[in-house]
């Protein structure tokens, strides 16, 4: 194991130790909540814009912490929530920011702040652990992310409030379906068959993609557009056959999936290397950056391996352009999100003419 995986593996256990031990108790310190609340945030990269901001965000993470230990000490609860990306959101906030359901003339739903448009996406069966599970996963590519690579030809709607026909359409393709995920246990959802209590006012959508069965239990498998931070790595189970027409949470209510009859679009040609000046190039998918200037004139160059990237001042970093504020002082690539601002560090490249860029991690 390298160093770095070390420290991340350390750092990750050292979160999930504090954080079986505050949840074994239905209240906890001032001393144990700031502990818990500081591993949490250096896990999810949150920074706070002054120090009453930061004390705000602690009272509602102590509110969040107290409302997830009284579901997990329900003894008979099919699932199970966590302080996730999520636990510094009072629900007011949360609702506000990650809910929403939108639907355009064709019948595809889209959920806040998420994009259909310019996105191919193949989908294969898998089977799962042996336990005869129906999962179909989409492979999105990032080059789909770039450039049109399938089109849509139509949508096709799901009977309404009709779970057969919702299975069978689920058994041949992934399903976009409306949901009500307005419920505080919605947002700190963590694992297990979510079987509600919810309304069914739809004011959310997300994908079903396959559908299994557990201790007796039948569940839709739901993809999320909340990041893998949340739930099963983005994915929820979400409980079938209940005997409600309209399913639990609505899930059977407002239901439809793309239909493709004609070919794709070719490709387009490779766009061509990205000119610094007459004499530097960098690829097509890379930045060029000014390494040294004199009087606004620039006569060194080099290439930041990100494509639009903000290039820090100090002519050895850059920064993507989601998280375009340079702090040099720190090595890190700021932005601000709401009341609090993320931050991803640099991550310096051995060649000497490429720039250091950030370091990915996993949201």
């Amino acid at each position: 194991m390298s160093p770095s995986s070390s420290s991340s593996f350390v750092s990750i256990t050292f979160f999930s130790l504090l954080l079986v031990s505050s949840l074994s108790f239905s209240s906890s310190s001032s001393d144990d909540i700031s502990e818990l609340f500081d591993a949490w945030c250096q896990r999810h990269g949150k920074t706070y814009a002054s120090e009453e901001e930061r004390q705000h965000r602690i009272e509602i993470f102590r509110d969040n912490h107290d409302f997830v230990t009284r579901h997990n000490d329900i003894a008979n609860s099919t699932y199970s929530l966590s302080l996730n990306a999520f636990a510094d959101l009072t629900h007011h906030e949360f609702k506000a920011s990650r809910l929403g359901l939108s639907a355009s003339s064709a019948p595809l739903l889209v959920a806040k702040g998420e994009s259909v448009e310019n996105v191919g996406a193949k989908f294969q069966i898998l089977l799962i652990g042996g336990r005869k599970e129906l999962l179909l996963m989409s492979k999105i590519k990032e080059a789909a992310l770039k450039r049109k690579v399938v089109t849509i030809d139509s949508y096709a709607g799901v009977k309404s409030n009709d779970e057969k026909a919702l299975l069978e359409a689920v058994a041949a393709q992934p399903v976009s379906v409306g949901i009500c995920g307005s419920e505080r246990a919605f947002q700190l959802y963590s694992k297990g068959i979510f079987s509600g209590p919810c309304s069914t006012s739809l004011d959310h959508a997300v994908l079903i993609v396959g559908y299994g069965s557990q201790n007796g239990v039948d569940y839709w498998i739901v993809k999320n557009s909340w990041g893998k931070s949340w739930g099963m790595d983005g994915f929820m189970h979400m409980q079938r056959n209940t005997g409600n027409s309209e399913g639990v949470c609505g899930i059977n209510m407002l239901a439809s999936y793309p239909i493709k009859t004609h070919p794709n679009p070719p490709p387009p040609s490779p766009s061509g290397p990205t000119k610094c000046n007459l004499f530097t190039y960098c690829a097509a998918d890379e930045t060029c950056c000014c390494a040294r200037n004199l009087f606004g004139l620039c006569f060194s160059w080099k290439c930041c391996e990100l494509e639009s990237a903000v290039c820090c001042k100090d002519g050895r970093h850059c920064c993507p352009r989601d998280y375009p504020v340079c702090d040099t002082t720190r090595s890190l690539c700021l932005k601000k999100n709401g009341n609090f601002t993320e931050i991803k560090p640099f991550w310096k490249k051995k060649a000497s003419n490429k720039l250091g860029k950030f370091e990915e991690w996993v949201m």
